[in-house]
């Protein structure tokens, strides 16, 4: 289609849209029409699939996995502002510091989601001992079963250490650790932000191998955090999404679940991504040399330039064809090679190594802060509000988003609408993390203060820097 040179945000624009795709569909006698968009224009859609009666029955709307995912890393960045990751990724050389606070900000995608992972695993590798002494003092049986499957290299063995990992014994020794653990604050704080990057990665691969279950139980899983770190947009709408994806039309929902929600390019395995993704690199492309840099102003060879785009990609699959060009594996995945899982290891070597420097998960971080969570970083001491908030900020957020729907979604047997509007204003928790130890409040008669605890913070980090010069040059004078 071509171009429409109006603002996609406007109902007038959205309608047209939606106008020209339902006749494509009919053209194809597709009864349905499915539109991934990121969230701004979700909520206009959905507000203009309520208000045309046409749209009721034909029109899906869905949210875009890019943006969903992107949303979450900002969310991660937010509990865990100020609690010591950034410094571990920038001593460790994972990442440079103007990379980090694009990562921070839900930008980099990419790099985000590299650099969540392989902490993960880092965490996973810290944690691992601990937990098989644990296994071995309760189930003996299982710890012998889980060492020798550990330390089997044959990739044909990992099938059977996965069925053996999703068993309810092992999942059920693997509470009882974390249970034995629910004094040692920190290691709770450090775990759940492991959960959390679990969660993403679920949600990334519902999108690899197009697993709609999957995806809709990993969004879910999202939502109390998207509420209790102020996304107030996905809090709001993530539960209509829900809603309007467990109500779907059973042919929509057939192809859903064979996978048909996402796309992909080349015959690789787990490689699909969501439209929106898809799309946002049909609008890299349209940047670069051939595209709209410099046209943009000539409605006519812009149109020309996205008419043609079709024919254009054709003519270069044939291009490839015809000289054999494959584009890569099907069967080994981008980062299964050496070229990947190399810097991969030694980034993760790397961490494994800083957060050893930080005493992670050690019971003596501090004198005297024996439960109390604390910046592995600086040591700086979170205060009781910061310490119960971040511990508890998935049980607060899921119990807003239960009154969410309570109250905007739900119509009691007596009455004709629910109690509040769904429009109604959300109202900011502005959840207090690390990060707030360091906020200069304007206009209040703790200011001094507050520019006093920053001073502090700067301080602690130049010392801590001083110190690991200190001890780096000690060991190359021994």
């Amino acid at each position: 289609m071509p171009i429409i040179l109006a603002p996609a945000h406007e109902l007038d624009t959205l309608n047209t849209v939606v106008k020209r795709c339902l006749t494509i569909s009919a053209h194809f006698g597709q009864e349905h029409t499915v539109l991934t968009v990121d969230q701004a224009l979700y909520c206009r859609l959905m507000e203009l699939k309520w208000r045309v009666p046409e749209y009721q029955n034909k029109l899906i709307p869905r949210l875009g996995g890019l943006h969903i995912s992107m949303n979450f890393l900002k969310a991660i960045a937010d509990h865990m502002d100020g609690s010591g990751l950034a410094e571990v990724w920038v001593d460790s050389g994972l990442l440079g510091q103007g990379t980090v606070e694009l990562v921070r900000a839900g930008k980099a995608y990419n790099k985000g989601m590299r650099a969540h992972k392989l902490t993960l695993q880092a965490l996973w590798r810290i944690v691992a001992p601990t937990f098989l002494v644990f296994v071995a003092e309760m189930d003996k049986e299982c710890h012998d079963q889980l060492s020798k499957m550990a330390v089997d290299a044959n990739p044909e063995q990992i099938p059977e250490m996965i069925t053996f990992l999703m068993q309810e014994q092992f999942n059920k020794l693997m509470k009882d650790f974390v249970d034995s653990k629910s004094e040692d604050v920190n290691f709770i704080f450090w775990w759940r932000y492991m959960d959390m990057v679990s969660i993403l990665l679920q949600f990334t691969r519902a999108q690899r191998e197009g697993l709609w279950d999957l995806h809709l139980h990993s969004f879910s899983q999202m939502l109390p955090y998207f509420r209790r770190y102020d996304h107030l947009n996905y809090a709001r709408w993530g539960p209509v999404y829900l809603a309007e994806m467990h109500q779907l039309p059973d042919p929509v929902l057939e192809e859903f679940q064979k996978g048909n929600f996402v796309v992909k390019q080349s015959p690789q395995r787990f490689n699909q991504v969501d439209p929106d993704h898809a799309m946002e690199w049909v609008n890299g492309t349209g940047k670069k040399g051939g595209g709209i840099v410099g046209i943009t102003k000539t409605t006519s060879a812009l149109c020309r330039w996205t008419l043609s785009y079709n024919l254009r990609t054709h003519i270069a699959a044939e291009t490839h064809g015809m000289y054999k060009l494959c584009p890569g594996s099907t069967h080994l995945h981008n980062e299964a090679t050496k070229s990947r899982q190399t810097p991969d290891r030694d980034d993760e070597n790397a961490l494994i190594s800083t957060f050893q420097g930080f005493n992670m998960f050690s019971s003596a971080l501090h004198p005297g802060s024996a439960g109390t969570l604390q910046n592995i970083a600086t040591k700086d001491l979170a205060t009781t509000e910061i310490q119960e908030s971040l511990l508890h900020a998935k049980e607060l957020g899921q119990e807003e988003m239960n009154t969410f729907v309570t109250e905007r979604l739900t119509v009691a047997k007596e009455c004709s609408k629910p109690a509040v509007s769904f429009h109604e204003p959300l109202h900011k928790d502005n959840a207090p993390t690390f990060a707030t130890l360091y906020k200069v409040l304007k206009g209040t008669k703790d200011k001094d203060k507050k520019k006093s605890l920053r001073q502090t913070e700067m301080f602690s980090n130049v010392s801590l820097r001083r110190m690991r010069l200190v001890g780096r040059l000690t060991c190359l004078q021994c």
